[in-house]
């Protein structure tokens, strides 16, 4: 790193990404404190701890540089686990000494001591938060999970049965294996102790009211009059069902509220939409597919302005997915069990291929580029009109 960008974080003040530390302790109670920040970092976005600089941004300098980066990183391999490789970085402004610690969001979450960033101070992981970690670093995967209370008599076994047609041609009968069988092969089903209990993609796809066990998964449609959710409301939907009939829904409702306008090319009439049928249907089921189901609160909402079509999605982009990769695509889908049964259901392509289809899409038929942005726990795709 160099001084210009020092100067520029030390300007951007304090964040979630940015601490600046006036002093290192190096008592015990010291290192372990500056093993948790570390570990927040790691946890949730990245970052830098800048040592040598007040809470007012003002630069007071660090001593014994040298000692300072030995210190610095036996913390990250010795006091986390797993170990961190961080970046030092030593810079002088004004004839003192500025250390940074670059820590690089992790790969293999959770760090312990479990912390996270939130603002511009760390805390304890919840135990919704730390559940979530170890989904984000791979060593749960949410969608799989079975839900306590569920049985066999949630499931619509016509809907099953009409999935089974289309991946093998065949029905239950024709079948030399039984029905619960089929469904703890197929991972729509579990069973433990007290019998068969449905899991969380088994429920969101094939359940009769996924909605009982899953609020989180209905889908709030609003259309505003204006360009801002001050306005007034034209129409607004609160759904709920499995997936593929709200996915079918909302496209749908987005087609009722939005122009179809056309130009004229000789004798014959060119319909143009105001939004792509094609890039709509990817940003839905981008949003279903890759949302986080653990966040209990949170519902993906669909917002139709004058100007634009947002999407929000709860849950932050997927672990070592970042917004600068997202037009490269996205090979670390969140929910891969939910997304093998829509893709085989025809919502959807190879895994990874959806945000850059939108965005070929959009450049092909000289639609303005989607937005795509992370605010706060929401991931969010802005679509604009021709």
């Amino acid at each position: 790193m160099d001084r210009l960008k020092l100067l520029e974080l030390i300007n951007i003040g304090e964040n979630e990404e940015i601490e600046f530390k006036e002093s290192v302790d190096i008592t015990e109670a010291g290192k372990r404190n500056m093993a948790n920040e570390m570990a927040s970092f790691s946890n949730t976005k990245g970052g830098h701890i800048i040592l040598g600089v007040n809470d007012t941004g003002e630069i007071v300098g660090v001593e014994d540089i040298k000692g300072l980066e030995e210190r610095m990183m036996n913390i990250a391999s010795d006091k986390l686990y797993p170990p961190i490789q961080l970046i030092f970085s030593s810079i002088k402004v004004e004839d003192k000494n500025v250390a940074v610690i670059k820590i690089p969001q992790g790969i293999n979450k959770p760090y312990e001591p479990a912390y996270i960033r939130r603002g511009s101070t760390k805390r304890k992981a919840t135990r919704e938060e730390l559940r979530r970690l170890y989904q984000e670093g791979g060593l749960i995967e949410f969608d799989r999970t079975k839900i306590h209370g569920s049985n066999l008599e949630d499931l619509d076994f016509d809907k099953i049965e009409n999935y089974l047609l289309m991946i093998t041609g065949k029905r239950f009968e024709d079948l030399d294996i039984s029905r619960e069988r089929l469904l703890e092969n197929k991972e729509i089903a579990v069973y433990n102790e007290g019998g068969y209990q449905v899991t969380i993609a088994g429920m969101l796809v094939f359940g009769k009211t996924p909605g009982q066990y899953l609020p989180q998964s209905e889908i709030k449609l609003v259309r505003f009059k204006g360009t801002d959710v001050g306005g007034d409301i034209i129409d607004r939907k609160e759904i709920e069902g499995d997936l593929p009939f709200m996915i079918d829904y909302t496209i749908g409702f987005i087609k009722r509220h939005t122009n179809l306008g056309a130009r004229i090319e000789g004798i014959k009439r060119i319909d143009i939409p105001e939004y792509l049928d094609a890039v709509i249907r990817e940003a839905i089921i981008n949003a279903v597919v890759h949302r986080d189901y653990s966040l209990r609160n949170a519902n993906i909402s669909v917002f139709i302005f004058d100007d634009r079509l947002e999407i929000r999605s709860p849950g932050r982009l997927p672990n070592s997915v970042s917004l600068e990769k997202l037009p490269l695509g996205d090979h670390h889908p969140r929910n891969r069990l939910l997304f093998l049964f829509l893709e085989s259901m025809g919502y959807g392509e190879r895994i990874g291929t959806g945000i850059p289809r939108m965005i070929k899409r959009c450049k092909e038929n000289a639609y303005p580029k989607p937005k795509f942005e992370e605010k706060g726990e929401e991931f969010w795709i802005s679509l604009y009109p021709k």
